[in-house]
């Protein structure tokens, strides 16, 4: 009796898994179908448009100024802002990692430790390469805060 009993148990198993598979079986033309077509589920929408941001303008001077005056009142006031920074251009330089970047300083400035490090985007390197040292120039970016002497200013596209 108790090897009847084990025998079906072990068919009853075996036809459980076989209802099983078919029942996915007939679900499995529903899977065919366009995920939008499906009951119940929303219809893909649009991405939305792209965030308009809001520059504030500023001279390289004043953000170095701000930051060696005092650098918690500096990020205070600028950290994490979004920017339209004008200056002279002091060098044009890939990284060592190959990002670009472009340094400005106040205008008339000879020689200082203290500048604007303005990161580029790679999409600006024709850009970058068409700058002289010298010249004045216009970025738009957002500011990391400062290191060591230097503003530094993020994903900046030339102006």
């Amino acid at each position: 009796m108790n090897h009847r009993h084990s025998a079906s148990v072990a068919v009853a198993v075996v036809l459980l898994v076989l209802a099983g598979g078919s029942a996915k079986s007939g679900t499995s033309s529903e899977s065919k179908e366009a995920p939008a077509e499906k009951a119940g589920q929303p219809a893909t929408r649009a991405p939305d448009p792209p965030v308009q941001r809001t520059y504030i303008k500023v001279s390289a001077g004043r953000l170095i100024q701000d930051y060696e005056g005092n650098e918690i009142r500096g990020d205070n006031a600028w950290k994490d802002k979004d920017v339209e920074v004008t200056g002279t251009v002091r060098s044009i330089d890939k990284g060592p990692l190959g990002g670009l970047y472009v340094v400005l300083g106040e205008p008339g400035q000879r020689i200082s430790f203290h500048n604007v490090h303005v990161n580029l985007k790679e999409s600006e390197m024709a850009r970058a390469a068409a700058l002289n040292k010298g010249e004045t120039a216009t970025f738009r970016g957002r500011v990391q805060g400062y290191v060591i002497g230097s503003v530094s200013i993020r994903d900046a596209e030339l102006e």
